[in-house]
């Protein structure tokens, strides 16, 4: 999504909330920070409690997701597959999960005081959650909608996001004679026995 929509949905009242996330028509979530041209793109409107799900081709609202008032939806991002995206509701305390394919509430899952930020892991398999008010980090399982952790983090956390994930860096090498620093007085040579 350029710069010039994003500025756009500031002025228009529709990014009160600073989230958005995306989900490509042909296939998995895409980036919060850009999207390619032909995706959707969701936005939390904090003050009317909705969702605009944005068509980037034409740059205009393709559909609209009501809450109750006072739901506060705040965070969003898109499951890696492409088929649902999370909430957060920072009014009623719970993430809610939104069928894609219907743009409805499918479930909700009690997270703690005033969740913010969101990220569902690059596997898809968990949702990190922040608690503003708790200074905690609420970890739900995505295949069963449920809390299995929460983690104490202090503070009033507001946003979460990935690092690089994947296999881990491989080891140093092996350190050799010739990698050695050079020990003070003089090097007695040693051997294998």
């Amino acid at each position: 999504m350029g710069v010039a929509v994003v500025g756009a949905l500031v002025a228009a009242g529709l990014w009160f909330a600073p989230s958005v996330a995306a989900r490509s028509r042909e296939g998995p979530a895409i980036s919060q920070a850009a999207a390619p041209v032909d995706c959707l793109a969701y936005v939390t409107n904090y003050s009317d409690d909705l969702v605009s799900v944005i068509d980037t081709i034409t740059n205009a609202v393709a559909a609209t997701i009501d809450f109750p008032d006072g739901t506060g939806p705040w965070g969003v991002a898109v499951h890696p597959n492409g088929e649902t995206v999370y909430v957060t509701a920072n009014g009623d305390n719970e993430l809610l999960v939104i069928s894609v394919a219907t743009n409805t509430v499918i479930d909700t899952i009690g997270v703690g005081d005033i969740p913010n930020g969101i990220a569902v892991s690059p596997d898809g398999t968990r949702a990190y959650i922040t608690n503003f008010l708790t200074g905690s980090v609420a970890v739900a399982d995505t295949a069963t909608n449920a809390v299995t952790t929460t983690i104490d983090v202090d503070g009033s956390p507001l946003w979460v996001a990935f690092g690089p994930c994947g296999t881990p860096p491989p080891p140093p090498p092996p350190t050799t004679p010739s990698t050695v620093a050079p020990a003070p007085g003089p090097v007695v040579p040693r051997f294998a026995s």
